[in-house]
């Protein structure tokens, strides 16, 4: 996991929850690995835009298995974000989980995959902000909720060339 800032490299890690304890403003998050790479929960509160992606040459896989990860809580919560995105990535759970909570002005997926079939998964993402878009992404959830929850007057979701599947 290398994290760059103003498009210089901060710090390579063995751990993406090594790299969020490093985050600052304005960070990119290159995941140089096909993974699958097992994470906890994973919060960030103070950073005003993130990019995670795959490097060039990957498409990382990332699971909510380490033996730290709450079910209860996201895998992904983020607060006070300008903006969030994510780039040719699979989030895949085996395990019940809810995979992005917070807030921020746009959070954008992109070639991305967010795979949850176990069937006390509550959801997938919790969204309190403008803008939650998805293009070229799948998405498949077994939930006894919503899949998008998202909350403001002034928030929407976009789907472009996305295939969005939930199973009660």
């Amino acid at each position: 996991f290398v994290l760059i800032r103003d498009k210089q490299r901060v710090g390579e890690f063995q751990t993406l929850a090594e790299a969020f304890d490093r985050l600052g403003q304005n960070d990119v998050i290159e995941i140089h690995g096909n993974g699958p790479f097992s994470v906890g929960n994973l919060s960030s509160r103070s950073t005003n835009s993130l990019t995670l992606k795959s490097a060039p040459g990957y498409r990382a896989r990332i699971t909510p298995n380490d033996p730290s990860f709450n079910p209860w809580a996201h895998v992904f919560d983020f607060v006070v974000a300008e903006s969030l995105r994510f780039e040719g990535i699979e989030f895949v759970s085996d395990v019940p989980c809810n995979w992005f909570g917070g807030d921020g002005k746009v959070w954008s997926f992109q070639n991305c995959w967010i795979i949850s079939p176990h069937d006390a998964s509550v959801g997938c993402m919790r969204f309190a902000g403008t803008k939650l878009r998805l293009e070229d992404c799948l998405v498949i959830v077994r939930t006894t909720g919503e899949v998008f929850s998202v909350y403001g007057r002034e928030s929407h979701v976009e789907l472009i060339n996305s295939v969005v599947f939930r199973r009660p």
